[in-house]
């Protein structure tokens, strides 16, 4: 006879239902795992759009592949539909002002006025000074809620300096430390809600840059 299914052993803490799951206690507990902080950009056309975005991460070796998600708002995101490539720029911990900027709700053409930028094999807009930089052809597109995610062949890459990430951690901009450990930003802490710089970069607990004060209208953001 068959033995009975084991039953999964019970959780000291509790949880809420799916239903009872706020967004913002959903933020809050996702604001605890750390990202790096990327700017997405998207050309088509003559036109240039960049974004601050979290939601980065690789899927696989073979290919090489990346997804991002992106706000179905945002300008940079019909860019990307409409030529089927991005760029993604890692930013490092000297690049705090290009998150701001890029998560701000400035024009396109506003966001690269002064900034230093090269083209890809694909014409993307490459950030100079990034940690790296990756050029992508998208091969799937997803659709969920209020997002958009793009799942992207690698067919270009840059290396660039050994220097440290710029990082965002429960609402906040910070870089590791040369001893370990994270050194925050305490004059960047970022206002709640949304998700991305002043809002926080696109994707769930990103960051949000600085705060009150900046004259700046800020991007829509997530979720």
């Amino acid at each position: 006879m068959a033995s009975p299914p084991s039953k999964a052993r019970s959780s000291s803490r509790t949880s809420s239902p799916p239903s009872g799951i706020s967004p913002e206690t959903f933020r809050s507990v996702m604001g605890r795992f750390a990202t790096g902080v990327t700017v997405v950009t998207a050309s088509h056309r003559g036109r240039d759009a960049g974004m601050t975005v979290n939601a980065f991460l690789s899927v696989s070796l073979e290919p090489p592949t990346v997804l991002v998600a992106l706000n179905a708002k945002a300008d940079t995101t019909p860019l990307v539909e409409a030529s089927h490539r991005f760029g993604v720029n890692l930013l490092s911990a000297r690049q705090l002002s290009l998150s701001e900027r890029f998560a701000s709700r400035r024009p396109s053409s506003e966001k690269f006025e002064g900034v230093r930028f090269h083209r890809g094999p694909l014409g993307s807009p490459l950030l100079d000074g990034s940690l790296g930089s990756f050029e992508c052809k998208v091969v799937q597109t997803v659709t969920r809620s209020t997002h958009r995610l793009f799942l992207g062949q690698v067919v270009a890459m840059e290396e660039g300096k050994e220097e440290l990430p710029l990082v965002f951690w429960r609402s906040e901009y910070a870089r590791p430390s040369q001893g370990g450990g994270l050194v925050m930003s305490p004059s960047r802490v970022l206002d709640r809600p949304s998700n991305g710089p002043a809002r926080r970069p696109r994707g769930v607990g990103g960051p949000r840059p600085a705060s009150k004060g900046r004259h700046d209208r800020k991007e829509a953001r997530d979720p």
